[in-house]
């Protein structure tokens, strides 16, 4: 159980914005690169993706971080795993090309992450998470994060507030 709060927090430290959503234009795959780097299969941004439209989706979907975690043990856990992920996916598929790149590489960790709550025994839990730390460690994933709270920072008023401490 410690071990699924732990990967519930890395999640949620990752995730910043999940929550629920169920478009899917894009198809982020997270690898690891040699060095533990993680690398996307992501697809274009979304095009004509407006930053009030994304902060309002990020804003709408920041709240489900609470009810995702209160799932992590549960049998509710797989479910939740499954929304989470599809929004995810829709988060990145409907990035704004200024963020869009950024959100799609750690969005790649949380993924990451996602796989140590999905696995099937203690040393693939153990494996998968020690892969997510190490991945949110990297240089690219801490500029990713940094470009994207400057960007929602920027871009998302009164709404950016919301949005960067969910997870928290």
């Amino acid at each position: 159980m410690k071990n699924l709060l732990k990967i519930a927090a890395v999640a949620g430290l990752l995730l910043v914005a999940a929550g629920c959503g169920t478009t899917k234009s894009t198809t982020t795959s997270p690898t690891t690169a040699a060095g533990g780097s993680p690398t996307t299969t992501a697809g274009a941004a979304a095009a004509g993706v407006d930053a009030n439209a994304f902060c309002t989706k990020l804003a709408a979907e920041a709240d489900q971080t609470t009810t995702f975690a209160a799932a992590i043990g549960t049998p509710g856990q797989a479910a939740a795993l499954d929304k989470m992920k599809a929004a995810n996916a829709d988060i990145v598929a409907s990035a704004p090309a200024a963020v869009h790149d950024a959100v799609a590489k750690f969005y790649a960790v949380s993924d990451m992450a996602d796989a140590a709550l999905s696995a099937s025994s203690p040393a693939d839990r153990a494996a998968a998470l020690k892969a997510a730390s190490d991945a949110a460690g990297d240089p690219a994933v801490k500029a990713a994060i940094s470009d994207y709270t400057t960007w929602v920072t920027a871009n998302c008023g009164d709404q950016a507030t919301k949005i960067l401490s969910a997870g928290k």
